[in-house]
């Protein structure tokens, strides 16, 4: 049995205990992309499996788009890459943006408690 050399792990443990191999990522000549396969590449790239340079050379994509689907896992979780679910989920950040924006409203306690997920994004960010 032959074993091909490539860079980097083979494996990497996730936080939940699962594992994720290169086995798992999709094909290079993915054409079609599913919800669960830009969340896959999005684990692999974030916890070591492969580089950003490596899944966007390996996919042809751009460090935009990745950058995009990075950002709505990180937000709204895996659901957010649906394709369904973009429309919804670009409109709650517009509207929350707007928000913060407009300078005379306060952010009160309770407004944090409501958007706690954005607020450590907003804190980092401003």
């Amino acid at each position: 049995m032959h074993i091909r050399k490539v860079r980097g792990p083979r494996t990497v443990q996730l936080p939940d205990g699962g594992f994720l191999s290169r086995g798992d990522l999709p094909p290079p000549t993915t054409k079609r992309w599913v919800a669960s396969r830009k969340a896959t590449v999005v684990k692999a790239v974030r916890f070591g499996l492969i580089s950003l340079e490596e899944a966007c050379s390996l996919y042809d994509l751009t460090q935009d788009e990745y950058s995009s689907w990075q950002t709505a896992v990180a937000r709204h979780g895996e659901s957010a890459l649906r394709a369904t679910a973009l429309k919804k989920y670009r409109q709650f950040d517009q509207y929350f943006t707007e928000i913060v924006f407009m300078g005379n409203i306060k952010l009160t306690s309770l407004f944090q408690d409501v958007f706690s997920c954005y607020w450590g994004f907003l804190c980092e960010y401003f």
